[in-house]
Protein backbone atom coordinates (compact mmCIF):
# COMPACT_ATOMS: atom_id res chain seq x y z
CA UNK A 1 0.00 0.00 0.00
CA UNK A 2 1.31 3.50 -0.71
CA UNK A 3 2.35 4.82 2.46
CA UNK A 4 2.30 8.79 1.52
CA UNK A 5 -1.55 8.02 0.37
CA UNK A 6 -1.96 6.59 3.95
CA UNK A 7 -0.43 9.78 5.58
CA UNK A 8 -2.73 12.14 4.01
CA UNK A 9 -5.87 10.52 5.63
CA UNK A 10 -7.93 13.02 7.52
CA UNK A 11 -9.64 12.98 10.60
CA UNK A 12 -13.49 12.29 8.91
CA UNK A 13 -12.00 8.87 7.48
CA UNK A 14 -9.64 8.33 10.32
CA UNK A 15 -13.00 7.93 12.84
CA UNK A 16 -14.82 5.99 9.46
CA UNK A 17 -12.08 3.18 9.51
CA UNK A 18 -11.88 3.36 13.63
CA UNK A 19 -15.43 2.80 14.07
CA UNK A 20 -15.32 0.12 11.68
CA UNK A 21 -12.75 -1.94 12.95
CA UNK A 22 -14.33 -1.10 16.73
CA UNK A 23 -17.47 -2.73 15.61
CA UNK A 24 -15.94 -5.68 13.71
CA UNK A 25 -13.54 -5.98 16.99
CA UNK A 26 -16.18 -7.21 18.80
CA UNK A 27 -17.14 -10.37 16.88
CA UNK A 28 -13.53 -11.36 16.95
CA UNK A 29 -9.90 -11.48 16.87
CA UNK A 30 -8.14 -7.36 16.08
CA UNK A 31 -5.13 -8.35 14.11
CA UNK A 32 -7.51 -10.22 11.50
CA UNK A 33 -9.86 -7.49 10.67
CA UNK A 34 -6.58 -4.94 11.03
CA UNK A 35 -5.54 -7.23 7.93
CA UNK A 36 -9.43 -7.05 6.55
CA UNK A 37 -9.21 -3.30 6.80
CA UNK A 38 -5.73 -2.72 4.90
CA UNK A 39 -6.71 -5.07 2.02
CA UNK A 40 -10.07 -2.80 1.58
CA UNK A 41 -8.26 0.15 1.79
CA UNK A 42 -5.89 -1.22 -0.72
CA UNK A 43 -8.73 -2.10 -3.03
CA UNK A 44 -9.92 1.21 -2.30
CA UNK A 45 -7.16 3.25 -3.37
CA UNK A 46 -6.74 1.07 -6.39
CA UNK A 47 -10.37 1.58 -7.73
CA UNK A 48 -11.16 5.09 -6.85
CA UNK A 49 -7.47 7.13 -5.84
CA UNK A 50 -8.87 9.21 -3.24
CA UNK A 51 -9.71 7.76 -0.16
CA UNK A 52 -10.51 10.69 1.63
CA UNK A 53 -13.13 11.78 -1.30
CA UNK A 54 -14.27 7.99 -1.07
CA UNK A 55 -15.35 8.39 2.43
CA UNK A 56 -16.87 11.76 2.26
CA UNK A 57 -19.58 10.49 -0.14
CA UNK A 58 -19.95 7.52 1.83
CA UNK A 59 -20.86 9.50 4.67
CA UNK A 60 -23.14 11.92 2.59
CA UNK A 61 -24.93 8.69 1.14
CA UNK A 62 -25.82 7.21 4.96
CA UNK A 63 -25.54 9.12 7.39
CA UNK A 64 -28.32 9.98 9.91
CA UNK A 65 -28.35 13.13 11.61
CA UNK A 66 -31.35 11.95 14.17
CA UNK A 67 -31.59 8.72 16.17
CA UNK A 68 -34.76 7.38 18.11
CA UNK A 69 -35.82 6.65 21.51
CA UNK A 70 -38.93 4.61 22.38
CA UNK A 71 -40.51 6.51 25.42
CA UNK A 72 -43.47 5.75 26.76
CA UNK A 73 -45.97 9.01 26.92
CA UNK A 74 -49.69 8.97 28.07
CA UNK A 75 -50.14 5.35 27.87
CA UNK A 76 -48.78 5.24 24.33
CA UNK A 77 -44.80 4.17 23.32
CA UNK A 78 -43.60 6.90 21.02
CA UNK A 79 -40.59 7.53 19.42
CA UNK A 80 -39.21 10.55 20.30
CA UNK A 81 -36.21 11.98 18.24
CA UNK A 82 -32.79 13.15 19.48
CA UNK A 83 -30.04 14.62 17.51
CA UNK A 84 -26.58 13.30 17.68
CA UNK A 85 -23.15 13.99 17.13
CA UNK A 86 -20.50 13.60 14.35
CA UNK A 87 -18.68 10.77 16.14
CA UNK A 88 -22.47 8.80 16.97
CA UNK A 89 -23.61 9.22 13.43
CA UNK A 90 -20.40 7.47 11.90
CA UNK A 91 -20.52 4.43 14.54
CA UNK A 92 -24.75 4.27 14.04
CA UNK A 93 -24.20 4.26 9.89
CA UNK A 94 -21.30 1.57 10.55
CA UNK A 95 -23.48 -1.00 12.65
CA UNK A 96 -26.16 -0.51 9.92
CA UNK A 97 -23.30 -1.33 7.21
CA UNK A 98 -22.43 -4.28 9.65
CA UNK A 99 -25.62 -5.93 10.11
CA UNK A 100 -26.16 -5.62 6.37
CA UNK A 101 -23.22 -7.65 5.54
CA UNK A 102 -25.18 -10.63 6.06
CA UNK A 103 -27.58 -10.64 3.34
CA UNK A 104 -24.82 -10.51 1.00
CA UNK A 105 -23.75 -13.26 -1.09
CA UNK A 106 -20.30 -13.23 -1.22
CA UNK A 107 -17.78 -15.78 1.11
CA UNK A 108 -15.47 -13.39 2.46
CA UNK A 109 -15.80 -10.85 5.00
CA UNK A 110 -13.44 -8.45 2.82
CA UNK A 111 -15.13 -8.77 -0.43
CA UNK A 112 -18.50 -8.62 1.77
CA UNK A 113 -17.51 -5.08 3.25
CA UNK A 114 -15.70 -3.95 -0.06
CA UNK A 115 -18.40 -4.02 -2.02
CA UNK A 116 -21.02 -2.89 -0.03
CA UNK A 117 -18.88 0.08 1.05
CA UNK A 118 -18.95 0.32 -2.79
CA UNK A 119 -22.95 0.19 -3.22
CA UNK A 120 -23.31 2.73 -0.72
CA UNK A 121 -20.83 5.03 -2.41
CA UNK A 122 -22.82 4.23 -5.70
CA UNK A 123 -25.95 5.40 -3.20
CA UNK A 124 -27.43 1.53 -3.92
CA UNK A 125 -27.56 -1.71 -1.84
CA UNK A 126 -28.75 -3.14 1.38
CA UNK A 127 -27.43 -0.45 3.51
CA UNK A 128 -28.99 2.39 1.46
CA UNK A 129 -32.82 0.80 1.77
CA UNK A 130 -31.96 0.34 5.60
CA UNK A 131 -32.06 4.30 5.84
CA UNK A 132 -34.38 5.07 3.52
CA UNK A 133 -36.85 2.56 5.80
CA UNK A 134 -35.12 5.06 8.68
CA UNK A 135 -35.99 7.90 7.14
CA UNK A 136 -39.49 6.57 6.08
CA UNK A 137 -39.97 6.38 10.21
CA UNK A 138 -38.65 9.84 10.76
CA UNK A 139 -41.65 11.28 8.65
CA UNK A 140 -44.04 9.13 10.00
CA UNK A 141 -43.20 10.33 13.70
CA UNK A 142 -42.69 14.05 12.37
CA UNK A 143 -45.61 14.93 15.31
CA UNK A 144 -43.11 13.68 17.90
CA UNK A 145 -40.45 16.43 16.84
CA UNK A 146 -41.91 18.60 19.48
CA UNK A 147 -39.79 16.56 21.79
CA UNK A 148 -36.42 16.55 20.00
CA UNK A 149 -34.02 17.13 22.61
Amino acid sequence: MDIQKLKKINNKTKIWLISILKILVKKGNYIKYLNILYKILYNILIEYKDINKFFIIIDKNICLPINFIKKRIAGKNIMIPYKINENKKINLSVRIIINSLKFRNEKKLSNRLLNELIDIYNNRGISIKKRIEICKDIKLNSPNLRFLK
